[in-house]
């Protein structure tokens, strides 16, 4: 995979720490940290390509807006700190108007097809192939989905999970005819087993949106519209003020009515001492079809997450690691709380294998979507 290039790396947390976060002091997610490590082998170098379009420190509506030259000169500040940052990388990088006509170009729908500058455009045209991830794809998702078709011919979609039979993807995403090539986020290695006492009941956990005070609100339309809903996750936003009798329930607002964030209070929790102290857990996942990061963070802790049979697809799960599979809904995850007792005995995962298994996974439909033909 030598010819395979990231495409403005710096611009966002999922991959590198961008320097926004380091002057923030903000903790980036790291969720898909392990694809420059497979991307990067043998030579140990990252290709990248950076079209001035996208940046961590102003956001991309602003950006776009300066001249190319004042963006140029920003952005290569940026990259200059961001590099001194990330120093256990090598990278190479390519601007819009010198990368290679047979290069495979792997972006993140979470930027990428927000703000498509003709910079932008000059990079999709002139790369030979686009692998595109639709991590946070149910943001402004009628924009991306259809600055996405206009590379049809050359695009292939990926995902945490194969949601290609999910209504919201079918409906946004009817001019896609390709697969979904599954590549996870990876557990972190600090979720891993501890020897703790553990309650026999389930935890429900996460946190809920109020997609009616976010910002832009345009960026969320499609989403509410086709819901009718201003939440992402339809079980936690149900139960959020119920109290069952096997459920130890945690979940919490997002963000306050006047628009402040509560997620540092929520960070503050000790995830992985929370989940090593429950048998079960259940973070839903969300009505798009996305899985929920933190079901597979509790199998590495030892704990069995119940998860819906949609949100499952592709990732090779069942028969290798402990978990309960429900419907998605409501009143399906309260029949299967009400069988817990007396059908299903606990038994801890064998959590060491949880990274090892999102990281070869990785590495292998990395390989298929990089050899994809059209």
């Amino acid at each position: 995979m030598n010819n395979m290039i990231i495409h403005n790396p710096h611009s966002f947390d999922m991959l590198f720490t961008p320097v926004s976060y380091r002057l923030a002091k903000k903790k980036p997610h790291l969720k898909y940290q392990h694809i420059p490590k497979i991307i990067s082998r043998p030579n140990g170098v990252i290709y990248c390509v950076v079209d001035y379009s996208e940046s961590s420190l102003i956001t991309s509506s602003i950006l776009i807006k300066l001249p190319l030259l004042i963006r140029i000169l920003l952005i290569k500040f940026e990259l200059f700190i961001w590099k001194y940052i990330n120093h256990e990388y090598v990278f190479k990088f390519y601007d819009h108007r010198n990368v290679p006509l047979d290069s495979v170009l792997l972006s993140f729908s979470y930027k990428a097809y927000n703000f498509v500058t003709n910079e932008k455009k000059h990079v999709f045209t002139k790369c030979g192939k686009l692998l595109s991830h639709l991590s946070h794809y149910m943001i402004n998702t009628s924009v991306k989905s259809t600055n996405m078709s206009m590379y049809k011919e050359k695009i292939l979609l990926l995902a945490d999970n194969d949601f290609s039979d999910n209504e919201y993807f079918s409906k946004f995403f009817s001019w896609y005819n390709n697969k979904i090539v599954v590549i996870p986020f990876i557990v972190q290695e600090r979720f891993k087993t501890l020897n703790k006492k553990r309650k026999n009941k389930i935890l429900l956990s996460g946190t809920v949106h109020d997609l009616s005070i976010e910002k832009p609100v345009s960026f969320y339309s499609d989403f509410i519209k086709h819901f009718n809903s201003f939440s992402y996750h339809k079980l936690r936003s149900s139960l959020k003020v119920q109290n069952l009798d096997l459920i130890d329930n945690k979940v919490s607002d997002f963000r306050e009515k006047n628009g402040n964030t509560l997620q540092k209070e929520y960070f503050k929790i000790d995830l992985v001492d929370q989940l090593n102290s429950y048998k079960y857990v259940c973070y839903d996942s969300e009505l798009s079809g996305a899985l929920a990061l933190s079901s597979l963070e509790a199998i590495a802790c030892g704990c069995i997450p119940f998860m819906s049979k949609d949100s499952i697809q592709g990732l090779n799960l069942v028969g290798k690691f402990n978990l309960i599979e429900f419907d998605g809904s409501v009143d399906g995850f309260i029949e299967e709380v009400s069988i817990l007792p007396n059908n299903i005995i606990y038994s801890e995962s064998t959590c060491n294998d949880v990274y090892e298994h999102l990281f070869n996974l990785t590495s292998t439909n990395l390989k298929i979507a990089y050899e994809y033909k059209f």
